[in-house]
């Protein structure tokens, strides 16, 4: 059984006929059942299903004599399309208001099930089920505790990929997911970094400062007060952070593409990518948490 994906296409009804357009071109439609038929599939579009399932489709509305070549002749479908790692994306959060706007409007875009678990050591135990995409999302940062549960996290569902989005004054970060199979390079080998060099030879930089004194003093800091405008850009960085980890993608799209910082600007809107290196003491390389 062939898993493929349909590519999104729309059909423009009229009396007599319909105009299908798709990523193949705009095509005159004249059978009533074949028009009924694509009403069906566009359900299907952007999601992998299988030939098998599409067979079904096309029988019940009495389209024997079309396969799959005929409809690769007017709609763009991929084939062997190999089966999503995740099963599915959970985000850990602090309750807030902007978090439930941005719960409803991700539970639409997002096609993998979302589960909405609050920010604690508790909610560890409740992540089962399959390889899954995991995204804390604190209110507050405090270094220490986020540290404490992302490693937790790492180290008792080795097949998951952490991500923790915080801000600083003028921008939101979604960091590079993090597994401790694949052992890439993970959050604290930026954070840690900085604290270590800030402590042996202080900066001119006020947000290293802080993250050194809130790290050392086991402070909590607060979370910038975000425009309605802010928090939008705040959701579709999310967004695409998510749509980047599960997304069916071409042979070229790299690890490197998929395994960096995504940071977007909150007053230009700029998003730029960084990928961080290893630090060489982190507790990521065979360390205490490890």
């Amino acid at each position: 059984m062939t898993t493929i994906k349909i590519h999104n296409y729309e059909l423009l009804n009229f009396e007599d006929y319909s105009l299908l357009s798709s990523k193949k071109g705009i095509t005159r439609i004249k059978s009533k059942k074949m028009i009924k038929a694509l009403h069906e599939l566009k359900d299907y579009c952007d999601t992998p299903t299988t030939t098998a399932h599409i067979d079904n489709i096309l029988k019940r509305h009495q389209l024997t004599h079309i396969d799959l070549p005929d409809l690769d002749t007017l709609l763009k479908i991929d084939i062997d399309i190999p089966s999503p790692y995740f099963k599915r994306i959970v985000i850990l959060h602090t309750q807030g208001e902007h978090w439930a706007a941005a719960r409803n409007i991700l539970e639409q875009e997002i096609k993998l099930p979302l589960t909405w678990l609050p920010l604690e050591m508790d909610s560890i135990k409740n992540i089962d089920g399959g390889p899954s995409l995991v995204i804390l999302l604190p209110n507050s940062q405090n270094i220490n505790s986020i540290k404490t549960m992302y490693f937790a996290l790492a180290r008792g569902h080795r097949e998951n990929f952490t991500t923790v989005g915080y801000f600083t004054p003028d921008s939101f970060t979604m960091t590079q997911p993090y597994s401790i199979s694949l052992a890439n390079p993970c959050l604290f080998c930026s954070v840690d970094r900085v604290v270590h060099f800030e402590t042996q030879l202080p900066s001119r930089s006020a947000w290293n400062a802080t993250m050194k004194f809130c790290s050392t003093n086991n402070v909590d800091l607060p979370n910038p007060k975000l425009s309605a405008l802010q928090h939008s850009l705040v959701i579709g960085l999310i967004g695409r952070k998510i749509s980047a980890m599960t997304a069916q993608r071409a042979p070229s799209f790299y690890q490197d593409n998929v395994l960096s910082n995504t940071t977007i600007n909150l007053h230009s809107s700029v998003i730029c990518e960084e990928r961080p290196p290893h630090w060489h003491l982190c507790d990521c390389l065979g360390g205490t948490h490890a």
